[in-house]
């Protein structure tokens, strides 16, 4: 696998966390990889010579997001549990991940109704951008036309929700998660407000997306060795017990914590590594993924 990250442009710096570009290359054996539930939304082009080359998305409760082909451009939602997609044959992707507010901004979506979904990007533009971006002569034209068309949705971007910002600051800011109750006396608003507007913006409710950062957390701190044993790290994170903390990561990534160490650290792209670095609003939410065969 050849993964390379990019430098994101200051015109869409606000809304994009970091954009990817991944191929497989003809001699891989993988058959899908996994992606482990998160508060990311992003944009994805994949294809294998002017087809899908992804197949049949499904969560591991048997949800079905897409069967058959998945579209060759398109927008997805935060993931509520863990997704297997399917590839039978080399691909190459490019990738944008959003910051957790940028998919209502940007695209203009009630942003729940995006949550565990992907959808064709041709929803979202009135121009040809979905068959200039397959039909791309490399991926350095790929790159240019994907962030012209992010930065035409920049400029155009509905309003930030200071209340949602500084929502996500407070939850970002510490290695051991606050409670919601402490978001909402910082911010002195009611749970149900704070709850419809989190839906809104960022797809998920405030105690879903806290659990979330949480797991996160916990997979940069696994991926470092960051700990002597697994039950220092789970009241370093604030999970009430190991059991509890073991819990949760089957959940988050149908995994055990010492499984998915190993699957964390045998595929994990560079800005997974350093995505620990805090910055205000914008702090990288550590979503993983690992490939199978």
């Amino acid at each position: 696998m050849r993964h390379t990250t990019h430098v994101v442009p200051e015109t869409v710096k606000p809304y994009v966390e970091y954009v990817w570009s991944l191929e497989s290359g003809e001699e891989c054996t993988e058959l899908g990889f996994d992606s482990f539930a998160s508060g990311t939304s992003g944009l994805i082009i994949q294809h294998h010579r002017g087809r899908s080359a992804f197949t049949d998305a499904t969560t591991v409760s048997g949800h079905e997001i897409c069967r058959g082909a998945l579209p060759m451009c398109f927008v997805f939602g935060p993931l509520a549990e863990p997704v297997h997609t399917a590839f039978a044959e080399p691909f190459a992707a490019t990738g944008v991940v959003f910051k957790p507010y940028a998919l209502s901004m940007l695209l203009k979506v009630n942003a729940v109704e995006l949550a565990d979904r992907l959808i064709d990007v041709q929803t979202f533009s009135r121009s040809s951008i979905h068959d200039q971006l397959v039909n791309a002569g490399g991926n350095v034209e790929r790159m240019a036309l994907l962030l012209r068309f992010l930065e035409d949705k920049a400029r155009a971007a509905a309003p930030h929700d200071d209340i949602v910002g500084a929502g996500l600051h407070l939850i970002h800011r510490l290695i051991q998660p606050v409670r919601l109750s402490e978001v909402l006396r910082a911010l002195n608003v009611s749970e149900r407000q704070l709850e419809r507007r989190f839906l809104r913006v960022v797809g998920v409710t405030p105690h879903r997306y806290i659990r979330l950062v949480r797991f996160q957390k916990a997979i940069r701190r696994l991926q470092g060795g960051l700990f002597d044993h697994l039950s220092d790290l789970a009241y370093d994170l604030g999970y009430a017990d190991q059991a509890h903390f073991i819990k949760e990561f089957k959940e988050m990534s149908g995994q055990t914590p010492t499984t998915l160490v190993r699957s964390v650290r045998d595929w994990i792209p560079e800005h997974q590594r350093v995505a620990g670095r805090v910055e205000s609003l914008t702090q990288p939410d550590g979503s993983a993924a690992s490939f199978r065969g």
